[in-house]
């Protein structure tokens, strides 16, 4: 007895220690935020070059991505191994690696082949000689064959059941009606799809649709706000071909203006077409942040009405 409750708890605590193992890596994922930071120079009348770059868990899972002199250049790594990659020596180094392997299982291959070739040979060679014994020869010459092959015959049967076949062809007229058919069942979908819009439009006016866009717009600058770098340094020049454009950026530049006014500025050029600049960031982002969004949105009573509509 005493033997089985040690067994029980040793399992017991064994899955209790996997279960928080388990916890563990899923707050890990959830908690732990994905760092990112970029750089990005721009002077007026020349190339632009831009640096990004992210990393996670003590940059246990690393990547960095970069456009210079009109060439991109990207970079991951696991745990300090590169995986992926532009660079020309890496890619050198993994075309040779791949090239060694093909020519170790090529030459595996014709390793393994040798002995069965030489196993057919002698079993060839023995096939010849019994054939060319005088026995064999007799054998052959006396006993016909059972089986008799008449291609005349075995033709004629196939032009018979082509025949057979092009006279059960279904005829033009059902073909016609059979398409006929299909069109209207398209046509009809069509229409029942038509319905079914209007008929949610009209329930989402009903469920008063200003209180979804209020909804959409707070949800929508939540993840803005931490999504957005929580460092931003330098500047930016622009203008474009309509003025209104320009105005549209700067109104929409002033949203985010006491967030980051004290370093950074952003001045609008009426006046004519440009861009430059030089800027810096740095943020993060949390999946968790992500789950608990979607939390919220499912308590709303208006979202889970909006969802069984859709359905």
């Amino acid at each position: 007895m005493a033997t089985f409750l040690s067994i029980l708890l040793l399992i017991l605590k064994i899955i209790g220690i996997l279960l928080l193992l388990i916890l563990a890596l899923i707050c890990i994922i959830l908690l732990v935020p994905v760092r990112y930071g970029f750089e990005l120079s721009a002077p007026e009348g020349e190339q632009i070059s831009a640096e990004a770059d992210i990393g996670w868990l003590l940059r246990l899972i690393s990547g960095r991505i970069g456009y210079l002199e009109k060439n991109l250049n990207y970079d991951v790594k696991i745990l300090g191994f590169r995986i992926m990659s532009n660079d020309p020596v890496y890619l050198e180094k993994k075309k040779q690696k791949k090239s060694d392997k093909k020519k170790k299982e090529k030459e595996e291959q014709e390793k393994e082949s040798l002995p069965s070739e030489e196993v057919q040979s002698v079993e060839v060679s023995e096939t010849y000689e019994e054939a060319d014994s005088p026995e064999a020869s007799e054998v052959t010459e006396e006993s016909p064959s059972s089986v008799e092959y008449h291609p005349a015959r075995n033709y004629a049967d196939e032009e018979k059941a082509i025949r057979e076949h092009k006279e059960e062809k279904v005829p033009v007229s059902e073909r016609i009606a059979s398409v006929i058919d299909k069109i209207k069942g398209i046509g009809s979908r069509i229409s029942d799809g038509i319905d079914r819009v209007i008929s949610l439009k009209e329930t989402l006016e009903e469920y008063e649709i200003a209180k979804l866009l209020v909804i959409g717009k707070d949800t929508l600058l939540a993840v803005l706000h931490h999504v957005l770098p929580r460092q931003l340094k330098g500047w930016i020049l622009y203008g474009f071909d309509d003025p209104s454009l320009t105005g549209y950026v700067a109104a929409l530049g002033a949203v985010f203006y006491p967030r980051y006014y004290k370093n950074f500025s952003l001045e609008p050029d009426f006046q004519r077409v440009c861009f430059a600049g030089y800027c810096k960031g740095r943020g993060r982002i949390r999946l968790g942040f992500f789950l608990l969004i979607f939390i919220k949105l499912l308590l709303k009573k208006e979202v889970r009405r909006l969802l069984h509509l859709l359905k």
